[in-house]
């Protein structure tokens, strides 16, 4: 069967919140994929998703379908580049836009919220979190805790 490549989407950004992109370490990706108990049936965001190594992750082990939201258009290529190399490209999503700004994700069936993101853009996005997990969704933040939320599990990786 043929693969497909989405493209990436870019509609206009809006620079509100700035999630500045550190490198996700080894281990990390596949922990919060794990954590998650993530499947083939789930759909994975990651807001923030920089070169995609988080969403990429999951959307290689467990299969499922994948959306990043990130400002930074030479990360977003990296991460386009990466998911069609390993085969996934046509399960995956990218959208280059402010996720406070860009509602495209927001009408998805998200299943999983996976984000490594600074204190301040976990703050923005704490009514998503809490809408998200009301609805029986999972999720993980890398690093930095969800404020007002207390978690369910906290790993060492």
């Amino acid at each position: 069967r043929s693969q497909k490549t989405r493209r990436v989407q870019v509609p206009q950004a809006r620079r509100g919140v700035t999630a500045p992109f550190y490198r996700t370490p080894a281990g990390v990706p596949a922990a919060m994929v794990e954590a998650c108990g993530v499947t083939e049936a789930d759909v994975v965001l990651d807001l923030g998703c920089g070169d995609g190594e988080i969403l990429l992750a999951a959307c290689e082990a467990r299969g499922c379908q994948g959306i990043g939201v990130d400002l930074d258009r030479t990360l977003l290529l990296t991460a386009r580049r990466r998911a069609d190399e390993a085969g996934v490209g046509a399960r995956v999503d990218l959208v280059c836009g402010d996720f406070a700004g860009v509602d495209s994700w927001r009408r998805a069936p998200v299943s999983v919220l996976l984000v490594y993101l600074v204190p301040a853009c976990l703050q923005l996005l704490l009514p998503v979190f809490r809408e998200h997990l009301r609805e029986g969704g999972r999720a993980a933040s890398y690093h930095f805790p969800v404020p007002e939320l207390e978690p369910v599990e906290t790993l060492d990786v």
